[in-house]
């Protein structure tokens, strides 16, 4: 042991652990620890960003420089480290972060400065557009002919077999054409969709949004009309009939659309023109061709390159070029044919490749090979490269089928069994990978692997036929289950919970069909519901969840299972089909279960959900009475993300009950608190709480005289929830932001507040917030004087508000249909209108309104005739005004007062002084008017 005295300063300290980097040495309370290289790096740059996750290929990268190495190495040195620092195989040290890599999670003391290089923003996402290429052979002038042939028709289908670099011209042409569209390009992968009628969701999926109930094709096409861009439809084939009508529709719906189709048959549709993507050119048959001639072909370039990359640079000696033309010209050009070949050069070279090549094609001998369907032989070459791989990987390959889209090593837990490991299992991927029989998908932090089209399609039919099949499916709805019930939110990126849903599909549809387990098929769908809602896929997941609730047998009914279904279920149903009396028993169910579990983070949650659910039917004191139990239950569970979060909920109670100085004791801590936080998963809530909270402050700041404040925080609150790409939280913002708007007679931001709120409902196709956006182009007729058109148009939507239970919004909306009313000389119906407005407000709380209802209540009755009655009511109405501390309504009242009058300047002007300053503020400039011509 070194003296204290003469021992140097560790770099870093944990635990009883002290390392040194200079010296690669490690001591634990100062006895030399035996650790391996491998180890002693992996330790380093974990302990550099210790409390950060690290992901395997960075870790890779700078424990193996500049070689490829297999993640079994990694997890096996991982493994070791781990038991080296007494922690056995477990997490307390390093963790794992599924996914993405590896975290050391222990407190580390630190005695060396940070390093200057940052580490990667985990928020870096990649293109919507696969990554560009490093080089491409031989398709330069494909490219530039397809540029110019879209550029002049708009819609061009790639056409060719299968295998032959479609997508890889797709997809570079995009990329020569990124600043023409100024990069509004969209890359559909439909290689992944199963179903047809899941063509359109896919592709407004890859747009970033999503196509519920209705016409989805006509949904997409509103999206798309006013937008120059570019989308790219890949691997069409298998869903021909549906992409043909998708297609078809959107070209005319969208004069700017252009449309890049890869598929091995036309759409034949109108608007397609074929750009036929031919073979690779090969090299006549000439055993003496040159080695300068046989480069000219991009097929040969093609071989030589290929199998450079696998590890065998090819020095053409005498004969080569030969051989090389030769097993060119018997692969037809076919890009991903020529790429098998050269995967098995490094094991047979060059004349036995050609020789394996004369074995499996000599039932094609004595006739030209283009003389029959490139895709045979495509499929030869596919089952000549099969027929290689030994028993086992064939056995790997063909389960790997199941699997839609990318994957990671966990599909290892898939395709192993009792006679084959997961590390096994790892190793043969590996070596598939290196065989191009897998293509590599790479991240921003992580690696992933996908079965080429081709080869998926080739294997499809022996993976349904085998024996072991509904195991394998059983282990891979497991995993996709475990998977999605795992982190969730800003824990994993969105693309990566992204390539889940496909497989959570083909899932459930295995489980609860024929042959399927309906028990692991509700495990499934309660895993996969809150991933749908999370993706805004709020159709799918309400008919997953009542498809799973019927399944439930005794044992399911009232387990966990169930109470998230319900949760599920009633979220989605609420926005997808109103607020109706299914919502409200899904979501008291699901607390009756958390209840009895004992479960307080889901019961805060279901009280938020029915919070926002008799907000929306108007029953204010219902809510009020839900927030403060939520309040309650949030400073039991101690979790100031989740206190802030019942802050929020307070405040809009106190809000709508026109309470405003009560609301704003919750809303200025909720806003604060949550400002640095993500909340309790925000979006399982069907809203952000923060996003509530700073719309519901704006609001108030209007009520209470701060016009401009108001207006400014509105704006502010609509840009950040679009950026939350989550279609409810956006509506909601917007339909507040309206109101002020209106509140300050501001028609052109009203006009493009409605604009905004209308697509974007009608985008995501939520039905209630069609008819809200109905109304308020009935309220913008009115103002603008096309009074009778606005009542039409207001009458007729609120029955469909009232049919779906979503009364919130219809006080505001009465009050205009009544002033409308009386302009037109209607004032016994408006009259009525208004006594409506009355009941309900005192019926359902809703005393927000209560001042301006009573004003507009007042000018009906004068224009009846009945002074003394308005004046009184009017009167009445300032009064409640002055109690709510709602500046803005006591001004309004005040202005009428003085216009008929009954008072004068020394009751306006006290309330202008408190009345916050503008220059645009429609009630602030008409008291200053009054003020001036009084004198």
């Amino acid at each position: 042991m070194i003296p204290d005295t003469q021992r140097p300063q560790a770099d870093f300290s944990f635990g009883s652990f002290d390392v040194f980097l200079p010296e690669r040495r490690i001591e634990r309370e100062g006895l030399a620890v035996k650790i391996g290289a491998r180890a002693f790096d992996i330790l380093s740059v974990l302990l550099d960003h210790a409390g950060n996750t690290v992901s395997k290929q960075e870790v890779a990268d700078h424990v193996w420089p500049g070689i490829t190495v297999g993640e079994t190495s990694l997890r096996f040195q991982i493994v070791g480290l781990r038991k080296l620092l007494a922690e056995g195989d477990d997490d307390r040290v390093i963790a794992t972060v599924p996914g993405r890599g590896y975290c050391f999670v222990t407190p580390v003391t630190r005695h060396l400065p940070t390093p200057s290089v940052p580490f990667p923003n985990p928020d870096d996402r990649p293109s919507r557009l696969p990554g560009r290429l490093s080089h491409m052979l031989g398709r330069e002038k494909e490219v530039t002919g397809l540029c110019a042939m879209l550029k002049e028709h708009r819609f061009v289908t790639v056409l060719g077999t299968g295998g032959i670099g479609k997508t890889t011209v797709a997809v570079a042409g995009a990329h020569a054409l990124s600043d023409w569209f100024a990069r509004d390009i969209c890359f559909v992968d439909l290689g992944s969709v199963t179903d047809p009628r899941r063509v359109a969701s896919t592709m407004s999926a890859s747009l970033g949004f999503a196509v519920n109930d209705g016409d989805a094709v006509a949904t997409l096409g509103t999206f798309l009309k006013q937008r120059r861009i570019l989308v790219v439809l890949d691997s069409c084939e298998h869903v021909i009939a549906a992409t043909a009508v998708l297609a078809e529709r959107l070209f005319q719906a969208a004069p700017q659309l252009h449309i890049i189709a890869t598929s091995r048959e036309a759409l034949r549709v109108e608007g397609e023109h074929v750009f036929v993507l031919a073979p690779f050119a090969c090299p006549d048959d000439d055993d003496a061709i040159s080695v300068e001639r046989l480069l000219e072909f991009p097929s040969a370039r093609l071989l030589l390159d290929r199998a450079a990359a696998a590890g065998t640079p090819i020095k053409l000696g005498p004969g080569d070029a030969g051989i090389v033309s030769d097993i060119c010209r018997r692969l037809d050009g076919i890009a991903l044919a020529i790429e098998l070949a050269a995967s098995r050069i490094p094991a047979y070279g060059l004349r036995g490749t050609l020789n394996l090549l004369n074995d499996r094609f000599r039932h094609l001998q004595g006739g030209r090979r283009t003389a029959i369907p490139r895709h045979r032989t495509l499929a030869d070459t596919l089952a000549w490269s099969y027929d290689l791989l030994d028993e086992r990987s064939r056995l790997i390959l063909q389960r790997l089928a199941l699997f839609i889209g990318p994957f990671g090593l966990e599909a290892a837990s898939v395709v192993s069994d009792d006679s084959l490991d997961e590390v096994e299992a790892i190793e043969i991927i590996e070596n598939l990978v290196a065989k191009s029989l897998i293509a590599i998908c790479r991240t921003v932090d992580s690696v992933r692997y996908r079965l080429l089209d081709t080869t998926k399609a080739y294997l499809v039919d022996r993976f349904a036929v085998s024996r072991d099949a509904d195991a394998v499916r059983r282990r891979h709805a497991e995993l996709f289950r475990d998977l999605a019930a795992g982190p969730v939110g800003n824990d994993i990126p969105q693309e990566l919970e992204a390539e889940r849903v496909p497989n959570l599909r083909i899932a459930l549809d295995w489980a609860f069909g024929p042959g399927g387990d309906t028990a692991l098929g509700v495990t499934v769908a309660a895993a996969a519901a809150p991933l749908f809602l999370r993706m805004s896929l709020l159709t799918e997941c309400r008919d997953v969840t009542l498809r799973a609730i019927a399944a439930l047998d005794d044992a399911g009914s009232g387990s966990l299972f169930e109470m998230e279904l319900q949760t599920c279920l009633g979220q989605s149903l609420m926005f997808t089909s109103g607020n109706t009396d299914d919502v409200e028993q899904a979501f008291q169910r699901a607390l009756v279960l958390a209840e009895r579990y004992g479960d307080l983070i889901r019961q805060f949650r279901l009280l938020g959900a029915l919070h926002i659910f008799y907000e929306r039917t108007a029953d204010f004191g219902k809510a009020l009475s839900l927030a403060q139990r939520g309040f309650d239950l949030a400073e039991r569970i101690g979790n100031p993300a989740g206190i802030a979060a019942a802050h929020s909920l307070l405040g809009i109670a106190w809000h709508l009950l026109g309470r405003h100085r009560e609301a704003d004791l919750h809303l200025a801590p909720a806003m604060k608190q949550l400002e640095d936080q993500h909340g309790i998963d925000p979006i399982g809530f069907g809203f952000d709480h923060r996003n509530r909270a700073c719309i519901t402050a704006a609001r108030s700041l209007w009520l209470q005289g701060f016009p401009d404040a108001g207006a400014s925080l509105a704006r502010d609150t609509v840009e950040a929830s679009a950026a939350l790409s989550h279609p409810v939280t956006h509506c909601i913002a917007l339909i507040w932001a309206v109101s002020i708007a209106e509140w300050r007679e501001d028609w052109t931001a009203m006009d493009g507040f409605v604009e905004r709120f209308s697509a974007h409902a009608d985008r995501h196709s939520l039905r209630p917030y069609l008819a809200v956006s109905a109304c308020m182009r009935g309220q913008l007729a009115i103002r603008a004087g096309d009074i009778e058109s606005g009542i039409s148009m207001i009458q007729a939507n609120l029955v469909s508000l009232r049919a779906a239970r979503y009364e919130m919004l219809t006080t505001g909306f009465m009050t205009t249909l009544a002033e409308g009313l009386a302009q037109t000389g209607k004032v016994d119906e408006a009259l009525e209108i208004i006594t409506q407005c009355e009941d309900a407000v005192e019926r359902n709380g809703d005393r927000l309104h209560t001042p301006e209802v009573m004003r507009v209540r007042a000018s009906i009755l004068a224009l009846m005739g009945e002074v003394a009655k308005s004046r009184e009511v009017l009167e009445q109405s300032l009064v409640c005004a002055q109690a709510q501390s709602a500046t803005a309504w006591e001004l309004k009242s005040a202005c009428d007062l003085v216009e008929r009058g009954d008072r004068n300047a020394f009751t306006l002007q006290p309330i202008l002084t408190r009345y916050g300053p503008s220059n645009s503020d429609a009630t602030r400039l008409r008291a200053q008017r009054l003020l001036e011509n009084l004198g």
